[in-house]
């Protein structure tokens, strides 16, 4: 008999953000990732989970670009009660109603309201590690509003850790 396979939720995960990228017909969808990781270099680069690739919504192609949104206290509770549903991927527009915009320098849509958005163009899923994860270069940066170069500007001891209240400022 055939089984129905889902991806696992860690148990007790607390979300680091939503990643946005536009599926096919520019419908901007959103996948809840339960770690981040920036390695400096040039350019610098992006790893986080994708706990959705089962998940038909999570259509991705390779060489992609998307954003990594990190959300503010509000956001952060609206993200758990997400996944506390169990599901981990969404449509922007019909299942968050969050305003999005349009990314500066790579083709996705940015959630303008969060305190941070990374850009990131180049992104593949390596399905080889025990949890998929997906990667990217990060182009473009936005905190609190303000745009940072990564290329020229980009202080990453700054962003240790920048999802912590009064802890790494940019």
């Amino acid at each position: 008999m055939p089984q129905k396979f889902r991806d696992r939720i860690p148990v007790g995960g607390m979300p680091a953000g939503l990643m946005t990228w536009y599926a096919p017909g520019q419908k901007a969808v959103a996948l809840v990732t339960y770690w981040m990781a920036m390695i400096a270099g040039e350019p610098p680069r992006l790893r986080a989970a994708w706990p959705g690739r089962r998940d038909p919504r999570s259509l991705f192609w390779p060489g992609g670009d998307f954003v990594l949104n990190v959300p503010g206290d509000h956001d952060l509770q609206l993200l758990l009660r997400l996944v506390g549903s169990g599901r981990v991927c969404f449509d922007v527009e019909q299942d968050l109603a969050m305003p999005i915009a349009p990314a500066s320098v790579v083709s996705a849509p940015r959630l303008a309201q969060w305190p941070v958005q990374l850009e990131c163009r180049g992104g593949r899923v390596d399905s080889q590690p025990a949890e998929p994860e997906v990667a990217g270069e990060v182009a473009l940066l936005h905190c609190n509003g303000n745009v940072v170069d990564v290329g020229t500007q980009l202080d990453f001891a700054k962003l240790m850790p920048f999802g912590v209240p009064n802890h790494g400022r940019l």
